[in-house]
């Protein structure tokens, strides 16, 4: 099952390269990886930097990927991780898939949301919401948690429960108090 990534957070992938013969060899001739979303040929670059002979181990490659939507990452998409240009012994291995993971994967019940303006500690207004409250208190009684790299450096990892919430794509949040009003931008999950 593939690795699932909150929509502003980074995960790494770590593969090994082998000669012919088995022994762990350098991935060579100007390597590079890709992310591709779903079925699309359409390839992804920006926020992936590949480490080659990772730790110094010859042959351990790491994929480091910051998925932001600045960088062409959405919710809800698989994204496989393919080499996309480098030689191992001086064979090529381009087409050699070395990862996958999701995005917010609307399937495992944790919803994602971006903080919207005129928020307080009481009040979590959203700009988005995926997937969105279907209907008035839906998230009552659950747990918001604010990501670990969000704007508001207060409200980094806090957590609180929700109270009520409005219905629609742009919920807002009742919740016990926070330490502060978040901003808009703040990213949080409820879980």
């Amino acid at each position: 099952m593939p690795q699932d990534i909150a929509l502003g957070e980074f995960g790494d992938w770590k593969f090994c390269t082998v000669a012919t013969t088995g022994v762990p060899t350098t991935l060579a001739g100007s390597p590079s990886v890709a992310a591709y979303p779903d079925n699309s040929a359409t390839e992804i670059t920006a926020g992936i930097t590949l480490t080659v002979d990772f730790d110094s181990r010859t042959g351990l490659n790491n994929v480091h990927v910051v998925a932001t939507e600045a960088n062409g990452y959405a919710p809800g998409i698989k994204y496989i991780l393919v080499v996309t240009a480098g030689t191992v012994s001086g064979a090529s291995v381009v087409g050699y898939v070395v990862g996958e993971f999701t995005v917010q994967n609307k399937i495992s019940g944790i919803a994602d949301g971006v903080c919207g303006a005129g928020g307080s500690a009481t009040s979590i207004v959203t700009s988005s919401c995926t997937p969105n409250a279907g209907a008035a208190d839906s998230f009552k009684g659950r747990i918001v948690i604010f990501d670990r790299n969000t704007t508001t450096a207060a409200l980094r990892c806090q957590a609180t429960d929700i109270t009520a919430n409005t219905s629609g794509a742009t919920p807002t949040l009742t919740v016990t108090a926070l330490t502060t009003a978040p901003a808009t931008g703040d990213r949080f999950r409820i879980y």
